[in-house]
């Protein structure tokens, strides 16, 4: 899956895009998914900037 399958997906499920961000845009009380690198990482930013359960993949899909 990528990120745009991802945010259809999101999207059915009534998700709203103020919770997350799909491209690595750094917003507070989110899930971000970004690509660092080699890796693409999917994490919670909270209110402070600190990273919270961090997961780590090799590809997007």
């Amino acid at each position: 899956m990528d990120r745009a399958i991802l945010k259809s997906k999101l999207d059915d499920f009534g998700i709203a895009p103020i919770y997350y961000s799909l491209d690595g845009e750094l917003i507070p009380d989110c899930i971000i998914l970004f690509h660092n690198y080699h890796a693409w990482e999917v994490f919670y930013l909270d209110e402070r900037g600190d990273r919270n359960n961090t997961r780590n993949f090799e590809s997007e899909h």
